[in-house]
């Protein structure tokens, strides 16, 4: 019995590269190491070996896939610092931060000027 041939598959090989790269998660989180790194390795990896064996239609697509994920969390990031911005409790304790520091800053130097006579 003769293997049958794979045929090149836009789905099969997007699908690929989406599992790779979640793939380097997986091994950050089973193994404990560097996100930095493990992300880095990750992409020299993929840009050798899976960037320059795909069809020029998968290559499309997964530049759209990713451009698309990476435009949907920046909204989210955005959102979630918009409203962590609007939040009047934490700009009150800013405030009272502010406060301390410019009373500690002024008094320190109040205190040590008679020490400089």
């Amino acid at each position: 019995m003769l293997p049958v041939p794979i045929r090149h598959s836009t789905d099969h090989e997007v699908a690929l590269i989406v599992h790779m790269a979640y793939l380097s998660y997986i091994l950050y989180e089973l193994f404990s190491l560097g996100a930095i790194l493990t992300v880095f390795f990750c992409d020299i990896v993929m840009s050798h070996c899976t960037w320059h064996n795909v069809i020029e239609s998968s290559r499309v697509t997964t530049k759209h896939v990713f451009a698309t994920l990476s435009f949907i969390v920046e909204i989210f990031i955005f959102l979630y610092v918009g409203m962590d911005a609007l939040d009047i409790e934490k700009w009150q304790i800013v405030s009272q931060s502010i406060g301390e520091w410019t009373r500690g800053r002024c008094g320190y130097q109040h205190a040590a000027s008679p020490l400089e006579e």
